[in-house]
Parts: C-alpha cells; structure tokens; sequence
C-alpha cells in the first residue's frame, strides 16, 4: 500500500543489519588484540627482561645513570656571576629596573658564547 515506507523500513533493516556485522566484525578484532597478562598490580614494580639482562652484563656498575646527562650541575651554575647579581639585585626589588637590567647585561658570562649561538633577532638595523 505505501511503497516508500516498505523502502525505508527495508532500508533500516539493511542498515540495522551492517551495523550488526560490523559490530561482530569489530568484537572478532577486538578478541585477537586482547591483553592476556593475568592481573597482577605488583608487576609494575619487577624488573623487566631487559633491565635483568643488562645486570648480567660484566661491566654493569649500579650507579650508572640509565641515560647520560646533558647540561650544567649545580657548582657551574653556582660559579656564574651573573646568578649571584642576579640574586642580590631580586633581593634589594631592583631587578625590574632600567638600572638592574643595565648591571646584568654589563657583566659578561663565564665562556664566551659561540658566534653559531649568538643571536640576531634583536639587533638593531645599522643602516
């Protein structure tokens, strides 16, 4: 009696029907990826095979660091004027100042920085 609606409620069926293989389609991938690792909080805090295997090793030392450390310590930081001046200068409230800049920049570091690190991004132009 009414067409369209058979071709629409045959539509949804069709529609209803996809989407319910997909579904079981999605639930049969989802099965293969599954984690079967029994549950087990206190794994965390085991070694891994890795770390084990490289305490085997001969020359294993336990101090070593894991990775190596780029950058400064704290005695370098601490020998660096500029810190120093820096701090009497925040604790006498003139660090903000035109004159507390002027002091800071006037004081130079402790190694002369590469020409490759030096930057142009705020130089003025000469011409």
């Amino acid at each position: 009696a009414f067409p369209k609606l058979e071709e629409q409620a045959a539509e949804q069926a069709r529609k209803e029907q996809e989407e319910k293989e997909r579904k079981e389609r999605l639930d049969k991938l989802a099965a293969t990826v599954a984690v079967e690792a029994p549950y087990d909080p206190l794994r965390v805090l085991n070694y891994t095979e890795a770390s084990v295997n490289k305490m085997k090793k001969p020359d294993y030392t336990p101090n070593n660091p894991l990775f190596s450390i780029v950058g400064y310590d704290d005695g370098v930081i601490q020998k660096d004027m500029r810190l120093k001046v820096e701090k009497a200068l925040r604790n006498a409230g003139l660090m903000n100042t035109d004159y507390g800049r002027s002091v800071l920049t006037s004081i130079a570091p402790p190694a002369v920085p590469r020409p490759d690190m030096v930057s142009t991004v705020f130089k003025q132009d000469e011409g």
